[in-house]
């Protein structure tokens, strides 16, 4: 390591030390540790497609300070909770938030009156479990 006696720069004081360690870092345990990396990968990639590839991040939190919310329990099928685990990142209630905007933007788009019989997604989601 390199000693200076006074320097006031200490941004130049760190080059100097930053630059006294180059080449001194292990290339074998850096490639150990992409190795391991990649295993890890490779591992979680064999596990499922579930955390690895999302199709939709929702970025930031609930402003309740200058937006209206109101609290709403709920239940949720669970293959829709694991699609929603599958498909999207974020936190749950902006996720929850934006997917309910895109469904109401998507009906009013159709421009059409729709009648649904909820007892059909039900067996939808019975079916598809009983093919698996």
């Amino acid at each position: 390591m390199i000693t200076c006696t006074i320097l006031y720069n200490t941004s130049f004081i760190n080059k100097i030390v930053l630059m006294d360690n180059r080449g001194k870092i292990s290339t074998s345990r850096i490639a150990e540790k992409l190795k391991l990396a990649q295993k890890e990968i490779n591992t979680s990639s064999k596990e499922g497609f579930i955390s690895n590839n999302p199709i939709l991040f929702v970025n930031g939190r609930l402003n309740r300070k200058s937006c209206n919310y109101i609290a709403k329990n709920f239940s949720l099928l669970d293959p829709i909770e694991k699609e929603i685990k599958k498909y999207c990142k974020g936190l749950d209630l902006t996720i929850l938030n934006y997917l309910i905007f895109r469904g109401i933007e998507s009906i009013k788009k159709e421009e059409k009156f729709l009648s649904i019989e909820y007892s059909d997604i039900e067996n939808r989601y019975k079916n598809d479990n009983d093919v698996d």
